[in-house]
């Protein structure tokens, strides 16, 4: 769908932050991290965004609201926002994550560091509010998902341990949104180099985790008359198994060396043709 901006296109004409709708189903935010977001209390500027960002939020009707700045706030790749010495990261954390919990935020977007990193669980005020069995389907009715793109040009080396990032990859890359119903959109980082990462979120009352039926959380090639099976590595429908042999190769989630001869394993899989 085609992209139209919002009547709410910044506080009193600035195009330091901005919103847009993507078709009717989208709302899109850009925050201004480097500057307009960090002013000091009491800075007119400050709080003319601010008044901007919460009446933007409580205007919107749209299904999903996506947020994108450059600075992340979590991360520990190239950039650490643990370490936080000129207190830049926890400003933002005090002064935007509350606004994003209080009025549904969905998915923030950001760079800065140049990986990618992203959360398993949606995360509200500041802490996990759910343990996924693998970290691939996110629940974000009353939380946000977290993500750091900063790799589509150059990438950087770093640790990738922080406690609420549970996916850190080492490659460049891009992300693709793609939003597949008022209760469910998908979001798939293309790596130039790897795997890459594939996860969804989802919400409302008639969100689910489960899944389509064609997807087996525990797959018994004994007792199953099966040609062929695709498994999902990294979140990614990727390996096709024939009949009779059952392998994962290498993976960020996994040390499994392929092939690997078994009856049953617990990864997801589903039957083709």
């Amino acid at each position: 769908a085609a992209a139209s901006s919002s009547k709410s296109n910044g506080g009193g004409g600035s195009q330091l932050y901005h919103s847009f709708d993507i078709g009717r189903g989208v709302h899109v935010i850009s925050i201004d991290s480097q500057h307009t977001a960090i002013l000091p209390n009491g800075d007119p500027n400050f709080a003319k965004f601010q008044k901007w960002l919460v009446d933007d939020l409580e205007r919107t009707t749209a299904d999903w609201i996506v947020v994108y700045m450059h600075h992340p706030l979590f991360s520990k790749g190239h950039h650490d926002t643990t370490r936080d010495s000129d207190h830049k990261y926890s400003i933002l954390r005090q002064r935007l994550v509350p606004v994003f919990d209080k009025h549904g935020v969905d998915i923030v977007l950001s760079g800065h560091s140049h990986a990618y990193e992203r959360t398993t669980s949606a995360l509200f005020n500041n802490e996990r509010v759910q343990d996924s069995a693998d970290g691939d389907c996110l629940d974000v009715t009353s939380g946000t998902a977290y993500v750091v793109t900063g790799s589509a040009s150059k990438k950087n080396p770093g640790q990738f341990n922080h406690p609420l990032m549970g996916v850190g990859l080492f490659e460049s890359g891009s992300v693709i949104l793609r939003a597949e119903s008022p209760q469910r959109m998908n979001v798939r980082f293309l790596s130039n180099e790897g795997d890459g990462d594939e996860f969804q979120i989802v919400k409302g009352s008639g969100a689910s985790c489960d899944g389509d039926s064609s997807e087996v959380r525990t797959l018994s090639l004994a007792s199953q008359n099966l040609q062929e099976v695709e498994m999902k590595r990294n979140g990614v429908w990727r390996e096709r198994v024939p009949s009779g042999r059952f392998g994962v190769r290498p993976s960020k989630r996994s040390s499994t060396a392929s092939p690997v001869p078994a009856t049953t394993a617990s990864y997801y899989a589903r039957v083709l043709g």
